[in-house]
């Protein structure tokens, strides 16, 4: 798994939706982006709170023995010019970045949720809380922070 680029392997489960016309929401507990990581779950963690506070985000947890780090609410515009277009409603998302050891001893799963709140924007709500859909800027924001995590990770 080491050298040669083979430092991540991305396997983009954003969520399981039907097909057809009447497409539900994600499920809720299914990441909108998951990877291998070929490092350990500490240098991971670390490696992921130091890619949100280089783009800037304010850290809601940070715990290492959990594995777990989440952002408050921003406004994607900020990290990606692209999202400006879309309502504020689907702009302002929050991170949750789960890392756990590999069973198989190849590094670590990372599993990184991008939620926003369709409804009642400034009234904070966990149980309103939706993941974004695979099309969102938020879920190609997902992709290119699993990837900077990924090398960070195993530069450490």
């Amino acid at each position: 798994m080491r050298g040669a680029g083979a430092a991540l392997v991305l396997a983009l489960a954003a969520g399981c939706q039907p097909s057809g016309p009447n497409t539900a929401a994600p499920r809720r507990d299914a990441p909108t982006i998951n990877a291998l990581v070929d490092a350990a779950v500490q240098p991971t963690i670390r490696a992921a709170v130091r890619a949100l506070g280089d783009d800037g985000l304010t850290l809601r947890r940070a715990d290492e023995d959990a594995g777990v780090v989440e952002s408050e609410y921003f406004d994607l515009a900020t990290v990606d010019p692209h999202s400006e277009s879309y309502p504020s409603e689907q702009r302002f998302v929050r991170l949750r970045i789960a890392v756990t050891a590999d069973t198989m001893g190849r590094g670590s799963l990372v599993d990184l949720f991008v939620f926003y709140q369709p409804y009642q924007l400034g009234m904070e709500s966990r149980s309103r809380e939706r993941l974004v859909p695979r099309d969102h800027p938020g879920a190609a924001y997902a992709r290119k922070l699993i990837e900077r995590i990924a090398k960070v990770a195993l530069s450490q």
